[in-house]
């Protein structure tokens, strides 16, 4: 405005837009402890009705969120052939925007995997996380299963909160924003700040 390049109308057109928050931005963000809690609810009595299998595929769940950060939805289309354990990674493909990327398995993670991929049921899906009859996780029943998990451990919180958890988790942890940014997935560098 001051070096006459806009004019001033455009700016109070600008200020009168609301902008929608897709977030509450005072929402909780789970820490490596709350996981921990989800973690050894699923071990109580209350919960060991469950067989051996769906204990381990819940476990193997919460902490490939909250450890990777991928959203619900790359977790459900997640394959064999995007594993590489050999280096500790896999490649989430078509993602959201159609990008790709690499995100590395953590240490505290890779045991689960390990114990999960041992007790995989022989299915013709290719997808790596299944029913223990053999059929694919879908999105749907992926957010129903973990977030009665959550709720029945006392959190009554959204899927999307492992991601921000993640997050959080690793920037205390010094990780430089734009490596968060790229395990995100996040297009914008302020939605990764967020």
């Amino acid at each position: 405005v001051k070096k006459k390049k806009i004019d001033e109308s455009v700016l109070k057109e600008i200020d009168e837009i609301k902008l929608k928050r897709i977030q509450d931005p005072k929402q909780p963000v789970l820490s490596l402890k709350d996981v921990k809690r989800i973690i050894e609810h699923t071990e109580r009595k209350s919960y060991r009705q469950l067989e051996y299998y769906n204990r381990q595929l819940d476990q193997v769940i919460i902490l490939f969120l909250f450890y990777t950060g991928v959203r619900v939805s790359e977790l459900s289309n997640l394959t064999l052939e995007c594993l590489d354990l050999d280096k500790d990674r896999f490649k989430v493909v078509n993602s959201k925007g159609g990008k790709s990327r690499d995100i590395g398995i953590n240490q505290d993670l890779r045991p689960y995997l390990d114990k999960y991929l041992d007790l995989r049921p022989k299915s013709q899906s290719n997808n790596v996380f299944l029913l223990s009859d053999g059929r694919s996780l879908t999105v749907d029943r992926l957010e129903k299963r973990i977030s009665k998990i959550c709720k029945d451990a006392g959190f009554n919180t959204g899927l999307h909160q492992f991601r921000r958890g993640m997050i959080t988790h690793y920037a205390n942890k010094s990780v430089p924003i734009p490596h968060l940014q790229r395990i995100a997935g996040h297009s914008s560098f302020s939605t990764t700040l967020a």
